[in-house]
């Protein structure tokens, strides 16, 4: 009995050496720029399974045009000439992208597939925008009605369809192959919140972290929902919403996070103030919250200040400063001994456990029959 009970201890305390290793083995990235057309400055929002980001960039006339990368480069896909300015804002996994062009004083939800852009029109306001796309071309996003209310709407390529959320102000920001809908609504003035819209029920509102207010921005095909929401202190947290549970997903020392973009492994992504006041994109995986410039290794040249999405293969797209100038990047997972990179606190896990156990071995040969429980303490 006692020779089990010591092994049960031994075994506890190498399953903590165990977790140390994983942490060891914290994945790094290496930096892609995504390029700029003429004017410089760019920024993604959209990702897919491939590897192909979409979102914006500054012409020679420093308009914004939706651009894509990918497939050898950088495309401008806004070549109508029609145009005040775009952007995109997703891509599925057929290649379809959409987001928004400006054309007069109005805006429209915009589809780009096959070297053509087709607009999805309004609920009879003058501004739709595009926000996000599933892989059946289902295009979500918020757009006016005639009495000018913002409304949250569902479009499969064939004019709009209000989801009717009850509220003053709605948009909906992610959906996933299911049809299954997310995004916010204003409920009363200046009180918003997070909600899930399924094709089948209906709506619902997914409550808060204990504030007034809550905002969900990313769904995966197994219901998982990434978002943000005040705390009763006001602050804003990131959290990751699972089996009806809303859980915080803390910060980088500062006081706010923000969280965008989620993969089917339940990976999140967005950006956190740090404790010095500065912003910085952060990824969620394995219950730890990672500052993604802690994980690029030093000389990199790179301020990561945002991430709005990442993929299944762990691929990571955001807009950051490089050389002067505000930049999209992809974040492309390498080795876990990148060099210069330190994955955040496992020496301290290594040398715990390791220490738990060279006591375990003196309390052993010290006390010989009795045993407690858990890992052994002098």
């Amino acid at each position: 009995m006692t020779r089990f009970l010591i092994r049960s201890q031994v075994l506890m305390c190498a399953l903590l050496i165990s977790r140390a290793a994983s942490f060891a083995n914290t994945i790094m990235y290496t930096v892609v720029d995504m390029g700029a057309l003429p004017g410089g400055h760019s920024g993604l929002f959209g990702l897919n399974q491939a590897g192909i980001a979409v979102g914006w960039s500054l012409n020679s006339s420093y308009e914004s045009r939706a651009v894509l990368f990918g497939q050898g480069g950088l495309w401008n896909l806004d070549t109508a000439g029609n145009t005040n300015s775009s952007q995109a804002r997703g891509i599925n996994n057929l290649g379809q992208v959409v987001g928004t062009s400006f054309i007069g004083p109005g805006a429209e939800a915009t589809i780009w597939s096959g070297g053509a852009a087709s607009t999805l029109g309004t609920l009879g306001g003058t501004e739709s925008y595009g926000l996000a796309i599933n892989d059946h071309g289902q295009v979500v996003g918020s757009s006016t009605t005639a009495d000018g209310e913002a409304r949250a709407f569902v479009s499969n390529g064939n004019g709009l369809t209000d989801l009717q959320i009850n509220g003053i102000w709605s948009a909906a920001y992610s959906i996933n192959n299911l049809g299954q809908i997310v995004g916010t609504v204003e409920v009363e003035e200046g009180v918003f919140r997070a909600f899930l819209w399924d094709p089948v029920t209906g709506y619902q509102l997914l409550g808060t972290l204990g504030g007034d207010s809550s905002y969900a921005m990313a769904i995966n095909d197994s219901g998982a929902i990434a978002g943000s929401s005040r705390l009763s202190n006001g602050q804003m947290r990131a959290f990751l919403y699972q089996n009806g549970v809303m859980t915080s997903l803390g910060t980088l020392g500062g006081d706010s996070s923000y969280a965008y973009g989620l993969n089917s492994a339940g990976h999140v992504v967005g950006y956190s103030t740090t404790a010095d006041g500065q912003t910085s994109a952060f990824l969620f995986r394995d219950g730890m919250l990672f500052d993604l410039n802690a994980l690029i290794g030093p000389g990199s040249g790179w301020i990561l200040d945002e991430a709005f999405a990442i993929n299944d293969l762990g691929q990571i797209v955001g807009t950051g400063w490089h050389d002067g100038q505000r930049r999209g990047f992809l974040l492309q997972p390498a080795a876990p001994s990148f060099p210069g990179a330190e994955a955040p606190e496992p020496g301290t896990w290594v040398m715990i456990a390791t220490g738990l156990l060279l006591i375990g071995a003196r309390w052993y040969r010290r006390n010989g029959a009795s045993a407690g429980h858990g890992c052994p303490k002098s």
